[in-house]
């Protein structure tokens, strides 16, 4: 849940190894900068989806359904079939593991009140993830949600890095790229 004034939540993630691999999430979701190149996007068994709430909505969901009883599976397809719903404009920055280089960082311009989910697959990994919820004003309306689902075929469009070594001539060892300019017409 939110709180009632300014305030940094942090909240830490640890994925095993076997989880790691039952869900196909790598030891680290994307390349750090020495690796230059990352050869395949990853194909996850399992989305990880941000979602926020109004707390009265979560506590009549409660309220008019019988969720003590209901399985993981039944709770996270009710939260899910929920209308998201992130607090004003502004006033939030979502942070994925933002000391590491595969870390995601949504500031209060991409997170729009009627927006969608954050999708945090791709910067969840084998290890400890920590989730800082960077308040700037009051949350304590606000209900913020992980669920996991299998992922959807919509959601397979994934960020990735071109693997261009097999396309040039290069000898092992390290590679120097410098800035470039290219201009498209």
């Amino acid at each position: 849940m939110g709180e009632e004034d300014m305030r940094v939540l942090e909240c830490e993630i640890d994925i095993d190894h076997e989880t790691s691999l039952k869900w196909n999430l790598t030891s680290k979701s994307l390349p750090e900068p020495e690796s230059v190149f990352y050869v395949q996007p990853q194909q996850h068994l399992i989305s990880l989806k941000l979602m926020c709430m109004p707390t009265q909505v979560i506590r009549t969901l409660y309220k008019n359904s019988d969720l003590s009883t209901a399985t993981p599976e039944e709770v996270a397809t009710k939260l899910f079939d929920l209308e998201n719903e992130w607090p004003r404009k502004g006033t939030l920055v979502v942070a994925v593991n933002p000391h590491k280089a595969w870390g995601k960082t949504w500031l209060p311009i991409d997170l729009e009140p009627s927006g969608p989910a954050l999708d945090l697959t791709m910067y969840i990994c084998e290890g400890t993830n920590v989730v800082k919820f960077i308040q700037l004003a009051d949350m304590a309306e606000k209900v913020f949600v992980l669920c996991a689902t299998l992922p959807a075929a919509q959601d397979s469009e994934e960020e990735c890095f071109w693997d261009v070594s097999k396309h040039l001539n290069m000898s092992p060892g390290p590679l120097k790229l410098h800035p470039a300019m290219v201009k498209i017409t």
